[in-house]
Formats: C-alpha cells, structure tokens, sequence
C-alpha cells in the first residue's frame, strides 16, 4: 500500500506542479521517470507525517482553554453529532456513561476540537486582515497585531460559547460559508487547507467513532489511514499547485557562453532542463522543456539559488477547477494572494526579442540602446541645440549624461510635444486649463505655452481616469499613462506580457529627448540650491540636463524580495502621484578650461548630493556620467539597489538594473536648449494640477508619508524651479527667457 500511495501521490503532485508553472504536465511527468516519481511521493509522506504530528500537537493545544468545561460536549458531539449532543439521553443510574469517551480516545477528539477551532479562527482572520489591507493600508505594521487581535478574540468567543451553543442548522449554515469562501474567493492551496480542515472536522468525527486500530492489518481497513492518505495528497496538491515553482538552478555552458536552465531530471543520454524568460513582473514567459544531449556540459549553480517559473496567476479553487473542465471564466479571488511570496524568475534572464534597438553591454548587463532618430530630432519633439544654439552645442554635448531606466518604469525622457500628442480613450486629447477665457483649451501644441499665463494653469493628459467622473485622473497605474502616450505616437504595444516580452516594441528612442540649461556661473552661498556642500566652490559653471518623465510615481510600500529583478510585482503601494515630472543632473565644469569637476544629483526636495568627477569613473562612458533614474519617481543616482533616503520614516528609492533597462545615450539622444524654447518661462504646470492635488512645494509631507496615496501637482518649468529659483530667468512680461546670463555663450532664441 505504502508503495502505491507513493506511486499516486508522487504522480498527481507532480503532475499539478508542471501544470502550475505552464509546462507540458503529462511528459514532464514522464520525463521524471517511475523512481523520481516515487522518491517525490515517498519523501512527501514523510514530510506530512511530521506536519500531521505537528497539527495534532497544535490542536491538542487550541483546544485546553476550557477544555474541562467542553470536554463531555466534544465527546458528545463526535459520538452522536450536534442534534443528538444537544439532547442526549439520561444514563440509568448505576451504570456507566456511555458518552464520557468516544471510541478513538481522549487525545484524537482534542486534536479534532482544536483544528475546528484554528480553522473557524483562521478563516475569519484572513477576512479581517485581507479587507483592511485592500480597503485602508498595506501596513504589516497595522495588519500583524490587527491579525493577532482578530484571531485571538474570535478564539476566546467559540472556547468561551463551547460547540454546542448552537443548533445543527447553524453548524452546517456555518460549515458551508466555510466551504464557500474556500472555493470561491480564496486562492487555490489556501481553499484546499481551508476544505481540508473542514474535512478534518467532519469526516473526523466518524473516524473518531471507530475503534482504534490494534494490528497494522486494522489499521489497513481503518477509515483513518484511507483519511491519511487523502489529506497527505490534498495537502500536496495545495502546496505544488501555487507559483512560483522552484526548480534545481543549472548552468549550461554553450559556444556564445554560459546559460543558466532548471533542472528537471536525466538519465544515461542526456537531461532534461526547463526555460523560460524573465519579465519584470516576477512571471516566466514562454516556458518550456528541453532535452539537452549527455555531451552538452551542465553543471550546478553553487550560489544557492534557485530557478522559478511564475505563471502569475493565483486562482481560486472553482477557477482551477472550470479549468480541468475546460471554462476559462477567471473569478476574483480577494483571499490569500500573497500565500506564497514572488520570487525573480527564469535566473533573472531577461527577453530575447527586441523589435527596436540592441544590447549594449559596454553599459552594462542587460542594458538596451538604440539608433538616434532618423529624423534629426525627437518625434514631436524640438530643434535640437545644433539648431538653436550652436556655440553652446559642443560644451553641452562634451558631457552629456547617458541616462538609463528599467523598462519596466515604463517612462522615459521624452519631449513636451510628445507628451502633448497624446491620445487617450475615444480619442480624447491633452487639454490646457487655464485661469483665463477660454478656461480650458483642447488639443494644446507647445507654442500655445508661450504666452503669459497664471501659476494656477495647467496640462492635463488623456487617461481613463479623465474620462470618467473621477475626480482625478491620477488614480492609475503607470501604464495607464503609458498607454495614451503610445497611441498618440501611433504604437501598438498590446499587452503587459507582449511588451515586457519584447521591450522593443515600445521604441522608446525615437521620443527620447534631454534638455539642457546653461545656468552661468554658481553665484557665491548657492543661492536656491536645496543642497550644498562646503567642498564645492562658488564660480563654477553650471551645465543643467534635465529629464521630462510623462509620469511620477514613488513606490512606498515594497517587497524587497522581489524589486530589485521584478519591479512589478514588488511596487506594492505608490505615493507622490503626478502627471509630468521634471529631473536633472548638474555637472559643474571649469569656466575656463572647461573641465568637468563635480556631478551634482538631484533627488527629491532636499536630499540631492555633489560627486566629486574624479570619484564617477565606475559611471563614466568617457566623458559621459552614466545616469540611473530610480524606479517610479526618477531621481538620478549612479548605483544600483535600494538607496535609502533621509526622512523621518524608513523610505527608500529603488534603482532596478536587475532587469533590462533602456540607455539614452550622449551620442544619439537628442539634446534640446531649454533657454531656446518660447515654452521655456511658461508659469504653470506640466500636467495636472485640479481639484484634489497638493502642490508639490510641500513635498515634504510626501517624504513622511508611508502608506497613503497622494494625489500631487504637476511641476513647473525647469527655469522657475531648483537652483534656478533665484537666478531670474524668467523676468519680464514674456513667457520666453529674455536675456542670457554670464558664462553662456549663445543667445536665447526671443518670442515671436
């Protein structure tokens, strides 16, 4: 019996394992060979023995609170069930009550007390916590003691009310909510352990009317070892049948070089390895089993990791279920979605097909780069500095940042007017508001921007979010932005996968554009600058190179297990919301000579930070600084990781180079004077600043924010705003600069 329970166990749990990480299930089974699938069933038996031990030890405990009080009900209740417990018949006096023991013992109808009561308390816990966490906060500072809290007291109530406080009807009313709740709206193995207790705590009761087996041949007939069995099974079912599926982590060495694969199983002609490729959202694309010849080398990966397939679905049990059936509704499963944490998939191998640009490994692993554009300038975009300011050209393109960004961010530098091409649901289009008649004005072109305005006007860009009543269109995600942005450059990106898939798809180098700001000489005290740092000299010449992102978004809450290789599945929760968002990067040369010296980066309100040149060579493409923009909100660094920040709450910036990552680089991204644009001085803001957002002068209530959503102003212009707050670059009646400063040493185009 041992053998064939190993057999069909081993066989089945394989089985839903393939079938969950999206493999051929029935010949990747086969692959595994009789011995493997034996080995897998009887190692899980083992294991299940020891979890079984362990659960009985655990119900034996829940149980004792009052057991002495309850004790003759529990009796009662598994002998004649709770119609009859309630209303036992009397025993004649002198003889024995037949109700004091039940058949099994004292010890299994504790045990059996005590999972009933952990899968009541359970259950209703995971209600409590789960609708706190999608409705008030993610906080697992909130949500820990909230589930203790919310455990403990419906412990005390049903060890306090005893099993027999109430009728049948309402054990069986309750029973099958359970079962409902389980099938319906709670992730797959978490349902399976939910029905499995429920089983525990029906069937259990027949089983503890029975006698407790003697010989093993008893024990052979015995309800019990049959219940055993099938638990040890469902169990295994539970586990295997959830992402991600982990597999022994392999390296295959080839001609190109070296791949990392899964192992799965091998014999005398060769092994059977998994595949897959790695998306930024903690999911495997196009995986697959491949047979690899004995004379191909393979050889294990001794870091300790470990190769994950993540389909990223988590279904419901009726979901898996209508699937073996050949329904493919998907239903909502509210309950239980992070049972199992997300893991980075596929060895951290990122996609193979590039529609657009090619891998630059001269900028690093993973690192994807592109032609400049065919056209001269950015699509939609602006006369390049050749064009509007050529004696300025060749200093600002000496040392021009390379900028790199994960693709997953799914923003980039772009263009004003390519942001103002937008298309949006319906067609819908950028709009300006104004505070002016007429109040708004849509569709908006950049020469609109030249007149003088209001502080209070601003861009606002075409979502789904506009589109409806919404008070806000910042209540999406970042593709919901990235969507309106794509269309309105007549791009077809299809869906999440297609496009992490094939991260060329979004070309983003033909938009990609970097704006530049000769802002003179640094006057002494740095004058406006959130930042300063006593080491640097006054005097220096400021070259600005700033970076218009079409979205802001700042990752609050994460799972730091998987951020830095899958940035979607670890953003959790996004604070600092805002259409538009401005960054840059100063580098401080030499007014004479005009030898870079210092790096300044800009982050945030006041947590910016000078770099001595001298100390960038890691980040130096020549005389190019390499750039990191941070995941979600941009700001410039020139490592990797998680960078935390100075504020009063533990936040931190996530610079993601785990995953392949867009380059901009100096020698083919367009650069725009930001002095020539007569868009350059307009005074509103660069997306949407209505009802419902803070301004973004009061960041630093952002920067304590941990757990909340805010809803923030789009930004002024480059020239109203940092350190050249103070430098008057905007004076006068006219939205254009009017006059160039010290050390700059071409003009300014003048407004028509």
């Amino acid at each position: 019996m041992l053998l064939l329970a190993a057999l069909a166990i081993g066989a089945l749990t394989s089985w839903v394992r393939f079938m969950t990480a999206r493999l051929p299930a029935l010949s990747a089974t086969r692959h595994l060979g009789v011995w493997n699938v034996f080995v897998t069933g009887l190692l899980w038996i083992v294991v299940m023995v020891v979890a079984f031990a362990i659960l009985s030890l655990i119900g034996y405990a829940v149980a004792a609170r009052k057991w002495g009080d309850h004790r003759r009900e529990w009796h009662r209740l598994v002998r004649h069930g709770v119609g009859g417990a309630r209303h036992p018949r009397p025993t004649p006096a002198g003889e024995k009550d037949a109700d004091a023991t039940a058949p099994l013992g004292e010890a299994p109808v504790r045990v059996l007390a005590g999972v009933n009561l952990a899968v009541l308390c359970g259950v209703f816990t995971a209600i409590v916590v789960t609708s706190v966490d999608r409705t008030v906060t993610s906080s697992p500072w909130v949500l820990v003691p909230l589930g203790v809290i919310a455990f403990v007291g419906m412990y005390m109530l049903l060890t306090n009310w005893g099993p027999l406080r109430v009728g049948p009807r309402t054990h069986a009313s309750v029973w099958i909510l359970v079962a409902l709740i389980a099938a319906l709206v709670t992730t797959l193995p978490l349902g399976l352990l939910i029905l499995i207790g429920v089983g525990i705590s029906t069937v259990g009761r027949m089983v503890a009317r029975t006698d407790l087996p003697r010989k093993p041949s008893d024990f052979l007939r015995s309800p019990l070892a049959w219940m055993m069995v099938a638990v040890y099974t469902l169990v295994g079912v539970a586990y295997y049948a959830v992402p991600p599926v982990p597999f022994e982590r392999e390296v295959l060495s080839t001609g190109s070089g070296e791949r990392v694969v899964g192992y799965l199983a091998g014999n005398g002609s060769g092994t059977y390895v998994v595949t897959c490729e790695s998306l930024a959202d903690a999911t495997a694309y196009n995986p697959r089993v491949t047979f690899l010849r004995a004379a191909q080398t393979l050889h294990p990966k001794l870091d300790g990791s470990t190769y994950y397939l993540d389909s990223g679905d988590r279904p419901s049990l009726a979901t898996f279920a209508e699937r073996l059936l050949g329904v493919s509704i998907r239903l909502p499963v509210p309950l239980g979605t992070g049972l199992r944490p997300a893991e980075p998939t596929c060895g951290g191998t990122g996609p193979t097909t590039l529609s657009h640009g090619f891998e630059d490994p001269v900028l690093g692993a993973g690192v994807i780069a592109g032609p400049a554009p065919a056209i001269g300038h950015a699509a939609a975009g602006d006369p390049p500095i050749e064009q509007t300011t050529p004696a300025s050209a060749h200093l600002a393109r000496q040392v021009q940042p390379i900028l790199e960004a994960s693709v997953a961010d799914e923003n980039w530098p772009v263009s004003v007017g390519a942001l103002l091409a937008d298309r949006g649901p319906g067609g819908a289009v950028p709009c300006l508001h104004e505070k002016q008649s007429p109040p708004v004005v849509c569709p908006v072109t950049p020469t609109m921007l030249s007149r003088l305005g209001d502080s209070s006007d601003y861009l606002q860009y075409p979502t789904p979010q506009a589109a409806s009543s919404s008070p806000s269109p910042l209540n999406g995600e970042p593709l919901v932005e990235l969507q309106p942005f794509e269309a309105g450059q007549a791009t077809f990106i299809g869906s999440l996968h297609h496009w992490l898939a094939d991260p060329g798809i979004l070309d983003p180098w033909a938009t990609a554009q970097i704006y530049f700001v000769n802002a003179g000489r640094v006057p002494a005290g740095f004058p406006g600058w959130p930042v300063r740092d006593s080491r640097v000299p006054a005097g220096l010449l400021n070259l600005e190179y700033w970076f218009f992102y079409p979205y802001n978004y700042f990752p609050t809450l994460v799972d730091r297990g998987v951020m830095s290789g899958a940035p979607l599945a670890g953003d959790l929760v996004n604070s600092d919301l805002h259409q538009g968002d401005w960054e840059h990067v100063d580098v401080l040369v030499d007014p004479i000579t005009h030898a870079p010296e210092w790096l300044y980066l800009a982050r945030h309100a006041n947590e910016g930070m000078f770099i001595p040149w001298a100390s960038l060579k890691p980040a130096l493409a020549g005389s190019h600084p390499i750039i990191q923009a941070a995941f979600g909100g941009h700001p410039s660094y020139v490592g990797c990781g998680e960078q935390h920040r100075n504020t009063p709450v533990p936040l931190s910036d996530w610079v993601v180079c785990g995953y392949p990552r867009f380059a901009f680089r100096a020698t083919t991204t367009p650069l725009v004077d930001l002095r020539a644009m007569p868009w350059g001085c307009w005074p509103g803001h660069f997306g949407y600043a209505g009802p419902g957002t803070i301004s973004t002068t009061h960041s630093s209530l952002l920067d304590q924010a941990d757990t909340q959503y805010y809803d923030v102003a789009g930004p002024p212009s480059p020239l109203r705003q940092a350190e050249n707050s103070k430098l008057g670059l905007c004076r006068g009646t006219s939205a254009a600069p009017t006059r160039p400063l010290p050390g700059h040493s071409g003009s300014a185009a003048a407004t028509p």
